[in-house]
């Protein structure tokens, strides 16, 4: 389902990093279900929606929709606040399943991180509007509102914090330029960077593909003991040409290793497979991709 309604960031490049100027903002970079906040014509004592990437109501989260009310009614922040249900160490899998449950609002597991607003402010402004928040949510007790803490920097000081949120378990960086707009598309004014590594893997076989790509490589089965199986289905070799090539070369290919670029550990899934995976090279072997 294509997302929409909210401001998605681009991934990193040197020069899309020198376009945000002398100073922007970063934040750690959650791996949880996004959300926004949609409220009432009138703001009087109804509680607002969680609207998700889909344009869909996020169901059975009353217990947040109700402290957001309480901070609407008690402060007059009756804002579009855009973030995330989240619980840090806890991974994206078991999140997305206590979501689909009827029972989240006796547990209360999961928590809404907020980390922007859908305004016309620029992006100062409304960092600004969140310090304003994280004071209110600390003076009323709220037990389920959190803001995700925004820091200001400059030049390539990026890496301290990026190297600090990773040692904290966060996914990755957000960059937010201190100019830009709310828009709801990608742009530029919002990038992020999630850590890759690359590493060895055992090809245990070679999958062949379906539709365009039948009698070609589909994926690469591979094996490695913290990870156990899994597929790896596209990458730098697995290009049309890449593929058949590798199909070709199946039967020696058996037992060799692939080197897989991926995400850092932090963001495997809760079975141990690492995320992002992109099929790079099979040492010892030339592929025509």
């Amino acid at each position: 389902m294509a997302r929409q309604g909210i401001m998605l960031a681009n991934k990193i490049t040197d020069r899309l990093i020198q376009q945000l100027g002398d100073e922007y903002i970063v934040q750690p970079k959650l791996n949880g279900l996004r959300g926004w906040t949609k409220w009432p014509p009138q703001h009087t004592d109804i509680s607002p929606d969680l609207i998700s990437s889909g344009g869909n109501k996020l169901m059975f989260f009353e217990y947040i929709e109700e402290e957001l009310l309480r901070l609407g009614l008690e402060t007059g922040l009756f804002k579009q606040w855009d973030g995330e249900i989240y619980e840090h160490g806890m991974a994206v899998e078991d999140i997305h399943s206590i979501a689909r449950r009827t029972v989240n609002r006796k547990e209360g597991k999961l928590s809404y991180y907020i980390f922007d607003i859908k305004s016309a402010e620029v992006q100062a402004g409304r960092i600004v509007h969140l310090i304003h928040l994280d004071e209110f949510i600390r003076r009323l007790n709220l037990q389920h509102i959190k803001v995700v803490p925004s820091f200001l920097c400059r030049g390539d000081k990026w890496k301290m914090y990026l190297k600090d949120f990773l040692d904290r378990d966060y996914e990755g960086i957000i960059f937010r330029d201190i100019r830009g707009q709310y828009v709801e598309r990608k742009c530029n004014q919002l990038l992020k960077y999630k850590a890759t590594e690359k590493k060895p893997y055992r090809i245990l076989r070679i999958l062949q593909g379906e539709g365009w790509c039948y009698d070609r490589a589909g994926s690469i089965l591979v094996f490695s003991e913290s990870s156990g199986e899994f597929a790896v289905g596209s990458g730098r070799i697995l290009t049309k040409d890449g593929r058949l090539d590798i199909w070709e070369k199946r039967a020696d290919l058996q037992g060799k290793t692939l080197i897989v670029r991926h995400e850092k550990e932090v963001t495997q899934t809760n079975q141990g497979k690492p995320r992002g995976c992109n099929a790079w090279e099979i040492e010892g072997v030339k592929i025509n991709y």
